[in-house]
């Protein structure tokens, strides 16, 4: 009896000791960029599997310091919201990149919340993505909605003792060692993804094509599937009212804007016959966010839209055989951080030499401009379709199905055409009384 306990003593030690080992070396090593304790180079400091644990780690970051604001939404601005903006520095304001891939509008406001709280930010720059608000794209590990502090230190040490972070600490120290980098997030939130392509990859001719043809016959999917029931009930719009609620009881000042995907994607939405409802989830937001006065003593909620036909939004596509890369956009929906300068400097009202010559970039939308706004953006798009008729034709070709998908919207299944804009009242889409509308 005293061996076998003895045994067992023994066993539950060495267990515990190999347990130990194990954190502490995950610790020091740090694959996912949590314990930030020492960071050697040649050792830990090319963290190849810290992006897949942006949803573990942000949160963190926003623990541990404070920021003047944090930008929120989907790999856009995990990509494109630039931290380093010289017009911020100039003013003295700190930004934290608070975009994750597939960000979906309830862990925005989750995040918001929490960086109100800890981090103590004063305003938050909030990208709405119609892909996120119709259920489309990819299915990643998302927080749970009833996510908080505690929740995330628990998941954190329970990848310390995980055989998988081990596996996560090796591959750092071999990437580092021979000096592999790969997407992660640098010290503010912002993805490395300038750097990267620098460094070579796909061209951007196929990284166009490539997205496009997911988006056109895949992500999209359940968009069409619920298209009736929406334009029925409306688009939930509870993750907004929840960030309006954290930005009245913390003193944040909020700027909403639509996400400036390159105008192929205005396209697809197009082909696919989702125009009108993609223009009643605009109605819809600008209604949300006009109804509310914004916060107590500071100005109004902004709401402003970089999509459709612009300056920015058509550039044009480098040729397969061209060796230029683009100056806004990776790919059709990823635009580079001069553009999220752009936006920056738009909502936050800062200089900026880069926004010379480019004025028709962002509009702020009201109740009172918004139709004047569609008809902008269909009188731009015809014109820009007319002059480029081969830019319909490119999106077009790459639509699996023949019949266009595009039976409900028949005015965009014409190439060079580009639907009516929508003359539904107020009281249909706005979903609140017509006092709190007009």
């Amino acid at each position: 009896m005293t061996s076998t306990a003895a045994y067992i003593r023994i066993l539950i030690a060495s267990a515990a000791l190999v347990i130990g080992a194990a954190a502490a070396i995950n610790v020091l090593i740090d694959p996912y960029d949590i314990s930030q304790l020492v960071r050697i180079p040649g050792l830990n400091d090319d963290k190849v599997h810290e992006q897949g644990f942006g949803r573990l780690r942000k949160p963190f970051d926003l623990w541990r310091r404070h920021y003047d604001g944090i930008a929120l939404g989907s790999s856009q601005v995990e990509r494109g919201i630039d931290t380093e903006n010289p017009a911020l520095a100039a003013r003295g304001l700190t930004l934290y990149n608070g975009g994750l891939s597939e960000e979906r509008p309830f862990e925005q406001a989750l995040l918001l919340k929490h960086a109100a709280e800890v981090s103590g930010v004063r305003f938050a720059l909030i990208s709405l993505d119609f892909l996120r608000y119709v259920g489309g794209g990819g299915r990643p590990d998302f927080l749970p909605r009833t996510w908080n502090r505690w929740h995330g230190l628990g998941e954190y040490l329970k990848t310390l003792v995980s055989y998988s972070t081990l596996a996560d600490s090796a591959a750092t120290v071999t990437a580092s060692w021979l000096h592999r980098p790969g997407p992660q997030h640098g010290p503010d939130g912002l993805l490395n993804a300038e750097e990267l392509e620098r460094a070579g990859g796909p061209h951007v001719y196929e990284q166009f094509e490539s997205v496009d043809d997911v988006y056109l016959n895949s992500a999209y999917a359940p968009a069409l599937q619920a298209r009736t029931a929406i334009e029925h009930d409306g688009f939930d719009h509870t993750a907004i009212r929840e960030m309006l609620a954290t930005a009245h009881g913390a003193g944040v000042q909020l700027y909403f804007f639509i996400t400036p995907s390159h105008a192929r994607q205005f396209e697809i939405i197009n082909i696919l016959g989702l125009s009108s409802l993609y223009r009643q989830w605009v109605r819809e937001l600008t209604c949300e966010i006009a109804r509310d006065p914004g916060r107590e003593g500071g100005p109004p909620f902004a709401l402003w839209d970089f999509s459709g036909y612009n300056s920015v939004t058509t550039e044009p596509v480098p040729a397969l055989n061209a060796k230029t890369l683009m100056r806004w956009y990776f790919d059709p929906i990823h635009y580079k951080r001069a553009t999220g300068r752009l936006i920056e400097d738009r909502l936050l009202g800062l200089p900026a030499a880069e926004l010379s010559g480019i004025e028709d970039f962002g509009t702020q939308l009201s109740l009172q401009t918004i139709d004047a706004h569609f008809r902008t953006v269909a009188r731009r798009q015809q014109e820009y379709l007319a002059a480029h008729p081969e830019f319909y034709a490119d999106v077009a070709a790459l639509n699996h199905d023949a019949r266009q998908a595009n039976h409900s919207d028949p005015a965009a299944s014409t190439p060079g055409r580009t639907p009516l804009v929508s003359g539904e009242p107020h009281e249909r889409l706005c979903r609140c009384e017509r006092s709190s509308c007009d």
